[in-house]
């Protein structure tokens, strides 16, 4: 794990995701209504995308569902990132993220479907999805652009940008802002450490809060 992912994962997503609010961007931003699965509770890493095309019925050769050459085109280190359109089919299972962890991925996020939910959450890694579902995407899956720029809601991914996840969402960062947000984020955190000494101390919440100077 690079020095900055090191860092990035000593804060929660919820400082990160402040630490960007505050940073103006321009870009990046929280990634909605996914399901965290699995026992790492923290990863961040520059992002790498893949877009499929997919159908709940099956119609495409099953060659083109060609999950294990995108994880091992990921870098070690990074995050893969799957654009499936929302749908719920399965891209992703408990084969994948063992030849993801051997691989080195920090982390998969799906905007789609996964499988083995229950074999998942006992592995040592962090993936994210909008679905849990058991259909297959053999058939119904075609990975067909490799590095596209994603958007996702309101958040554009491009390839490049970091990404820093736990169990209580995904922050997507701009490459050029990823240093200063995660210095900020650190300091948020270190504020938050303050905060919870002087609620142990007995201070009331509001009292604690204007002595560290929090929102």
């Amino acid at each position: 794990m690079s020095a900055l992912a090191e860092q990035l994962c000593r804060c929660s997503s919820s400082s990160v995701s402040d630490a960007l609010d505050e940073s103006k961007a321009g870009r990046g931003g929280v990634i909605e209504g996914l399901r965290v699965l699995g026992r790492r509770m923290r990863a961040a890493g520059p992002i790498e995308t893949v877009l499929a095309e997919v159908d709940l019925v099956p119609r495409y050769p099953v060659e083109d569902f060609t999950i294990g050459q995108q994880i091992h085109l990921t870098k070690s280190g990074s995050i893969l990132f799957i654009d499936a359109w929302g749908k719920p089919v399965s891209n992703w299972g408990g084969l994948a993220t063992r030849a993801a962890m051997l691989q080195g991925l920090a982390a998969c996020v799906i905007r789609g479907g996964a499988r083995d939910a229950e074999e998942i959450e006992e592995m040592d890694f962090l993936l994210a999805t909008a679905h849990v579902t058991p259909r297959t995407g053999k058939g119904r899956i075609r990975f067909v652009d490799r590095g596209a720029a994603l958007q996702w809601g309101d958040v554009r991914v491009e390839p490049g940008d970091w990404a820093m996840a736990d169990r209580t969402g995904i922050v997507v960062l701009p490459a050029h802002a990823v240093a200063d947000v995660a210095r900020r984020a650190a300091e948020m955190e270190a504020a938050d450490d303050r905060f919870v000494r002087l609620l142990d101390r007995g201070l009331g919440f509001d009292e604690a809060r204007r002595q560290v100077g929090h929102f």
